[in-house]
């Protein structure tokens, strides 16, 4: 695929829509439940002009990719970004993932050990896991999680725009709401549900003690979906990861701290010698 929007076939009829956006060091973006690749408009516009090479995609199932029935997990999910990567041919990979997207970012690392993915950024993600339980006194009631999963077998409309209202934390206007409430409505309900089950089942909190690459955790304290108590114990679970607070923004600090979260995002990317490969093609050039 040139470098633009297009589609990669991963499977056989299974077709994950990509955008690549850019040169430089790729930072391959997975985003959260129930959206697409638009909710990281402000980080595609921006850091491509700082010599950045982003690449998102459309999680199977959402946005523009292939609606399957099944292979909705994050073992399926995983495998596709594996794919996407490899396909690109990429290397250096700062591999980001937002909310149950970076749950199955970092699922991507522990299980794979992929070399070509040299750095995890988290941004808001739901992990360990999510319920609440005796080891995670911090996380969500089930009861709460329930009512969004029941929610996505009635009126999904009302259903998404109740989520929405939740995921910001600032004021941000009616318009962007109802956008990212018609981004959620691309997913078709089997997807929805079938993405906040695997968020209130699975607790990858042996996976973290596993993971080696560097990592950085963004995270609102006024997040109202992944309380920042579980960024905090992110922290901790992560060998070496850093944890970077954001004062203002809550679960939507895509958008709510895009100005810092860009440059955040840039000097992880940047952290760290080029590769050998990447330093020698540009002396040949």
């Amino acid at each position: 695929m040139a470098n633009g929007t297009g589609f990669i076939e991963v499977e056989p009829g299974v077709e994950i829509h990509v955008q690549d956006w850019g040169e430089g060091r790729p930072i391959v973006f997975v985003h959260g439940w129930p959206f697409n690749l638009r909710m990281f408009d402000a980080q595609s516009m921006e850091l491509p002009a700082r010599e950045i090479r982003v690449v998102a995609l459309d999680l199977r199932g959402f946005g523009l990719s292939t609606k399957t029935w099944e292979g909705l997990d994050y073992d399926t999910w995983a495998s596709d970004v594996g794919r996407v990567i490899s396909i690109l041919g990429l290397n250096d990979v700062t591999l980001a993932g937002s909310s149950m997207g970076g749950a199955i970012a970092a699922h991507y690392v522990a299980t794979s050990r992929d070399p070509r993915v040299a750095k995890l950024a988290l941004l808001a993600a739901a992990l360990p896991s999510l319920k609440a339980g005796p080891d995670l006194p911090d996380g969500v009631p089930l009861n709460t999680i329930q009512g969004i999963i029941d929610g996505e077998h009635g009126d999904i409309a009302k259903a998404k725009s109740a989520f929405v209202e939740s995921y910001f934390s600032t004021d941000v206007s009616p318009e962007l709401r109802r956008w990212y409430g018609d981004m959620g409505l691309q997913a078709p309900p089997r997807s929805t549900v079938r993405g906040f089950e695997e968020i209130r089942d699975r607790d990858l909190g042996d996976e973290l003690r596993s993971i080696e690459v560097p990592t950085r955790i963004f995270h609102g304290v006024n997040d109202r979906i992944v309380p920042f108590a579980l960024g905090q114990l992110q922290s901790k679970l992560i060998k070496g990861a850093k944890l970077v607070r954001f004062e203002t923004g809550g679960h939507g600090l895509c958008y709510e701290e895009r100005d810092r979260l860009n440059d955040e995002l840039e000097k992880f990317v940047n952290e760290g010698p080029e590769p050998v490969e990447r330093t020698l093609m540009r002396a040949h050039v």
